[in-house]
């Protein structure tokens, strides 16, 4: 579901009198900023449906146009919230509904044969949407499917209400990514909504308010830490130092990697052969000793074992994105759905220095860590933020209800 409130433009002069304008027909925007040649034909699988209120048709920033217009398999009904049950024979069950919910499934985290063949959009502002919902109970009925975006929408000269909204056109791009990745043309897509954007904020005459309502926090939590959990692997690394001249000064590899899997308390640990020997000044960073080391295994090695203990569904989830790079730099395959938790708002006033001082604060019991050294502690403190946040999820699923 895609939600927002209008951010109010103020028009000079020339724009509140210019009615007359030559406008396109297709993007009712002047022809001078027509954006129409830019569109691209996608092939797209997946049944795109958006319902969009009726008061958002003749928006000039109207992003479902583009989506309509580029999607060659896709549908755009408009009329007033009130009437679109009459529209209910074109969602069957195989339709999914983006919007938020107690019942709402994160669409990366579902496997192949479960995701939908076909995906509603609701667009509007967050009141329409809302009401749009309520209005039409075939559309309350379908399986409810949310996104999960690690960046704020690019959605600049509409307000959004949080950080975590999309536009229509960003919603919809980033669902076929996950559902179709071998789609072309999505990044075309998505550069049409970054010209109208740059465009209109670059416009001479167009003034844009300044007091703008602040955005509340929000958690962002990936629903998958609880829907799940059973599968979830929390996983930290060390890396090797970067030695000058050496062939691989681009990149860092692992020196170390630990991980845990709490449904089952299994655990994995190995340390990898680094290009030089590691120094004591490193192992004091580190705060292990040289016999930690004394069982290093290749690279190559690493990668066998490391995927060993994977399973097919499993989670991966680490504190930041460092550490994902650490895996593909020792050519370990990393899923879409790998979890950075440094991209979830847990502190949003910034108050703590180090995780372990918010963990302290909030009353989170951190674990004895199972684990020698450092990559033990930031372990045992990964798993305990993990488990606050899936307090904190299932907190505000409950109060959906």
């Amino acid at each position: 579901m895609i939600h927002r409130r209008r951010k109010r433009i103020r028009p000079t002069n020339g724009l509140a009198q210019n009615r007359a304008r030559d406008e396109c027909f297709n993007c009712r925007r002047p022809k001078r900023y027509c954006y129409c040649d830019l569109i691209p034909a996608i092939n797209n699988q997946t049944e795109v449906i958006i319902a969009q209120h009726i008061r958002e048709r003749s928006h000039p920033f109207n992003t479902a146009r583009i989506v309509s217009k580029s999607l060659t398999n896709s549908k755009l009904i408009v009329d007033y919230a009130e009437n679109f049950h009459s529209h209910s024979q074109i969602l069957n069950s195989e339709t999914g509904i983006l919007f938020p919910g107690a019942d709402a499934i994160e669409l990366e985290s579902l496997a192949h044969d479960q995701r939908p063949k076909r995906l509603l959009l609701l667009d509007g502002t967050w009141n329409q949407a809302k009401r749009m919902y309520r209005k039409w109970p075939a559309a309350q009925s379908l399986r409810h499917f949310k996104l999960c975006p690690k960046q704020p929408g690019q959605y600049r000269i509409r307000l959004e209400p949080d950080d975590i909204s999309l536009s229509t056109i960003e919603a919809t791009v980033m669902a076929l990514r996950i559902l179709e990745p071998q789609t072309k043309c999505l990044d075309e897509l998505l550069g049409v909504f970054e010209t109208m954007v740059d465009r209109q904020l670059a416009h001479p005459n167009a003034k844009y308010e300044a007091g703008i309502v602040p955005r509340k926090p929000t958690l962002n939590i990936p629903r998958s830490l609880l829907t799940q959990g059973k599968n979830l692997v929390i996983a930290y690394g060390e890396a090797e130092p970067i030695e000058r001249g050496s062939p691989r000064k681009f990149f860092r590899l692992p020196a170390l990697w630990v991980a845990q899997r709490p449904a089952t308390n299994e655990t994995f640990k190995c340390s990898i052969q680094t290009n030089s020997p590691v120094k004591q000044e490193l192992l004091d960073y580190f705060k292990l000793h040289q016999s930690d080391f004394t069982d290093a295994v290749s690279i190559d090695e690493f990668e066998s074992r490391w995927r060993s203990f994977l399973n097919p569904n499993d989670i991966l989830v680490v504190y930041n994105a460092g550490a994902l790079r650490l895996l593909r730099a020792a050519g370990a395959h990393v899923d879409d759905n790998a979890i950075s938790l440094q991209s979830v708002n847990y502190d949003p006033e910034r108050e703590y220095k180090t995780l372990r001082d918010f963990l302290i604060a909030n009353q989170q019991g951190i674990p004895t860590p199972i684990f020698p050294g450092r990559s033990g502690e930031r372990l045992a403190n990964l798993a305990a933020l993990v488990a606050y946040l899936q307090s904190q999820l299932q907190a505000m699923i409950d109060a959906e209800i």
